[in-house]
């Protein structure tokens, strides 16, 4: 029985926090809307507390999945979470990752069922790679992983971009030509957060719409996703996806998006609320779990309206 919010929007993707612990320590991360929260404990989700969401989410004939972090690929049973979310029957099972453990990995998760995968990429200069991450001679690990996610046949494999005002929006057009060059998607993504007067927020924000207006004055093909009304660009055979979601009711109107994390369901990226797993999770009582998501789902309105 597919489930539909009190504004009819049909939730038909699903998306797992499944640790809060990183290796990174991004100048700009939003930490899911979520984790930011916890400072000195890492929340995670066992094997069996995913496969318990992934029978609820199927329930409702929710068939895509996507797995996130904190860095996913530090959980110590990534593969098993993944073999498990395909045997529930998930069609379309992706991951976000930073890249940075890919290169050992990109393979395994192919063989345990994942489907697709995203994987940041901030800059493509080592040493505003080093800065915006707070790491140290990461960036050509991640290159590598890029480059077997490709070959393991991952697809598509895709390059998120959150562009930073001042520090990487001069490297637009570069992106661009990696993602010719590599055989990836490119996907443009606005420097968002939930509190427009947050010093972090006025610093990095850099609305995307000049760069929209570019790629539609050069595309020979525009591709209008369900979720969240996304636009894809396909420009001299590059692929290039913009997420664009400060101030724009489109991208809310069009969400068809539930979140789960370590502690409760979410009911949107941008907002605060939890609805609270109590014991529903960590028992056998599905039905418990079944009803706080129902609770969730009811709860979901539109951020910018």
């Amino acid at each position: 029985m597919k489930i539909y919010d009190r504004f009819g929007r049909p939730i038909e993707n699903l998306r797992i926090i499944i640790t809060t612990a990183c290796n990174y320590n991004c100048i700009f991360c939003h930490s899911e809307g979520y984790y930011h929260c916890f400072k000195d404990s890492y929340p995670m989700l066992t094997a069996e507390e995913v496969r318990k969401i992934g029978i609820i989410a199927r329930r409702f004939e929710i068939d895509a999945v996507k797995i996130t972090g904190g860095e996913p690929l530090l959980h110590p049973q990534i593969l098993e979470i993944i073999s498990t979310l395909k045997l529930l029957g998930f069609k379309d099972i992706s991951l976000v990752t930073n890249g940075s453990l890919l290169w050992r990995l990109a393979y395994k998760l192919k063989e345990q069922g994942l489907t697709r995968i995203n994987i940041s990429l901030v800059s493509l200069r080592e040493d505003r790679y080093d800065v915006i991450t707070r790491t140290k001679n990461m960036l050509p690990r991640v290159l590598e992983g890029i480059s077997r996610a490709v070959e393991a046949g991952l697809n598509p494999v895709k390059i998120n971009v959150v562009v930073l005002r001042g520090i990487n929006d001069d490297e637009i057009f570069d992106f661009i030509e990696f993602g010719r060059n590599n055989n990836v998607v490119i996907q443009f993504i606005e420097y968002h957060s939930s509190d427009t007067n947050d010093k972090l927020f006025k610093k990095f924000y850099r609305p995307i719409e000049d760069l929209q207006k570019i790629l539609e004055s050069k595309a020979e093909r525009i591709i209008v996703r369900k979720m969240q009304g996304r636009r894809r660009y396909v420009v001299d055979g590059v692929e290039i996806e913009l997420v664009r979601p400060m101030f724009n009711s489109t991208f809310c109107k069009n969400c068809i998006r539930i979140r789960a994390t370590p502690t409760g369901w979410k009911p949107c990226l941008l907002r605060d609320t939890i609805v609270g797993y109590s014991d529903s999770l960590r028992s056998e009582d599905l039905r418990g779990l079944a009803r706080k998501f129902i609770e969730a789902i009811r709860m979901r309105q539109p951020f910018f309206e």
